[in-house]
């Protein structure tokens, strides 16, 4: 039946007898795929991971080249895609030695619904840094080393983006928090709606689990009181409008002390869910204190599950549908900072900077992270894909799970920064995908070297990618007269230190990312549409 046809016979339903009318359910069978796309864009979810460091090689870190069945000529060079292959290795299932789960987690029905994408750079040195996976490329030691930096200024977070934005929060009435932030890696401008004044870190949304669980479901038993922006709107308006001395800055200023004013009076009004959850018996508060949580690698992986265990209850019921997720940035020590191993020594150094992609070293860079991808990424996927949305769907199937690292293969360097994913988006993405997006022609170094790697295409496409699949349009991030995609900087090849560049190196002198490149970096990544 055409959809012309539906709504016809829809109209003459509803129009009943003697002029009396009768109110349909939402029926999402009759509906085509863009407008089961549309109906879902008001439900979507958005869970990110970040972890520090990097550093893992391609071989762990990725599927089988021969994974890869198709090539394509794109942005000036070949990529190349191919199906996710699940195998099994004793007990466990794996996509590959670094995706790897117990076979009871990670069974194909799951792994369908991910994508392991390869060959997505951050297009200069980054060094060490927070929330550059997330687009905040302000917060990075490089600078003191290696000029010129002055083109990085802190830069609002894509959960921010995501969570201030009217396309993706259609319905705010049951909304408690835009965003739970469990980590250092959010960044937000002082009006994140409009995007103005400084952008600074946003601290977490509460201490342990069980207090953000408490902050999202608590009822409020006090007496009612009057609305708080009614007591000062008269006057914020009267000294905004009416006082000539009144500088562009300070009323900037008071525009953001409104804003944030009337965020606070919103969560107050929001309305509880019809069927709160039962109050989790235990929370990461309760955890992160032992005195072996900085040294020992089950207290850690407890402590993630257990805010994955809210994050769901906040999902599945609307009160909040962003997390921004992960271990904390800067602080490249132990514990919750990153390692997820049983070690008691310095992480950074006795692991991170000794290792040659082989080795002892290297062996516990390889299972530390195979332990956060099946103990803690897999385990949100897997209890979001238990929840049913009652329409054929699962929570799963309307949100995106993104696992991001700090830095590429190799600690401190942005190219091929691994992005490990779960979900559709409602629809809007393909999964069960191993996308490769290298340059695999002009190789950057000398094969065997460790630094030895090939340019692709630029994380701005991915972020990018990442809000359009969760309902924003190009307008709402992007930057007049700035690169496409997010954030709105075009990186040159001097900003980058020359033996992670082609021009000069090896006698290449091409760009690293010529503008063939850039030109299509406001674009979904190719691939990835449904």
């Amino acid at each position: 039946m055409s959809e012309s046809a539906v709504s016809k016979d829809r109209r003459r339903f509803l129009s009943g007898v003697g002029g009396a009318t009768l109110a349909l359910p939402v029926l999402p069978s009759l509906f085509t795929a863009r407008q089961a796309h549309a109906q879902m864009a008001g439900s979507k979810c958005l869970a990110t991971f970040m972890t520090p460091h990097g550093g893992l090689g391609q071989r762990e870190m990725y599927p089988a080249d021969a994974t890869l069945t198709e090539t394509q000529a794109y942005a000036g060079h070949d990529i190349r895609r191919g199906n996710l292959v699940l195998s099994a290795v004793g007990g466990d299932a794996q996509l590959s030695a670094v995706c790897r789960a117990p076979s009871a987690d990670l069974t194909a029905a799951l792994a369908a619904k991910a994508n392991i994408i390869r060959g997505v750079d951050v297009p200069f040195w980054i060094d060490h840094n927070t929330g550059g996976a997330l687009g905040n490329w302000g917060d990075t030691n490089v600078g003191d080393r290696f000029p010129p930096t002055n083109f990085i200024t802190r830069t609002q977070t894509v959960d921010q983006v995501v969570g201030w934005s009217n396309s993706f929060y259609r319905d705010t009435s049951r909304l408690k928090e835009r965003v739970m932030v469990v980590n250092s890696l959010s960044y937000a401008h002082a009006d994140p709606r409009a995007r103005t004044g400084n952008v600074e870190r946003v601290g977490t949304t509460a201490r342990g689990s069980r207090e953000l669980f408490d902050r999202l479901f608590g009822t409020n038993t006090a007496p009612a009181r009057p609305l708080v922006v009614d007591q000062v709107v008269e006057s914020y308006k009267a000294l905004r409008n009416g006082s000539a001395r009144l500088s562009a800055d300070d009323k900037r200023r008071l525009d953001e002390h409104m804003q944030r004013i009337y965020e606070l009076q919103r969560k107050l009004q929001a309305s509880a869910p019809p069927a709160p959850p039962s109050r989790p018996a235990k929370s990461s508060s309760e955890v992160d204190v032992a005195s072996n949580f900085n040294t020992t690698a089950a207290p850690q992986v407890e402590y993630h599950r257990l805010w994955n265990e809210v994050v769901v209850a906040a999902f599945s019921t609307g009160v909040s549908r962003v997390a921004s997720l992960g271990t904390w940035g800067y602080d490249f020590g132990i514990g919750r900072l990153g390692h997820f191993a049983d070690y008691a020594g310095d992480w950074h150094e006795g692991i991170l900077h000794k290792y040659a992609y082989s080795g002892p070293d290297y062996d516990q860079l390889v299972v530390a992270n195979r332990r956060f991808f099946g103990s803690v990424v897999v385990d949100l996927a897997k209890r979001m894909d238990a929840v049913n949305m009652g329409n054929g769907t699962t929570l799963l199937d309307q949100s995106l799970v993104a696992w991001h690292q700090e830095c590429g293969n190799r600690t401190h360097l942005g190219i091929n920064m691994p992005i490990v994913a779960f979900g559709s988006a409602g629809g809007y993405l393909r999964t069960g995908q191993y996308l490769d997006y290298r340059n695999t022609r002009k190789l950057l170094g000398t094969p065997g070297e460790l630094a030895s790697s090939w340019h692709g295409l630029v994380w701005n496409q991915w972020l990018g990618t990442m809000m359009q699949a969760m309902g924003l349009a190009p307008a709402e991030y992007e930057t007049a007269g700035g690169a496409r995609g997010y954030p709105r900087w075009r990186t040159r090849d001097e900003h980058m230190i020359q033996w992670t560049r082609y021009n000069g190196y090896n006698g290449v002198t091409e760009q690293a990312y010529p503008d063939s490149v850039w030109n299509v970096a406001g674009d979904p990544l190719p691939w990835t549409r449904a």
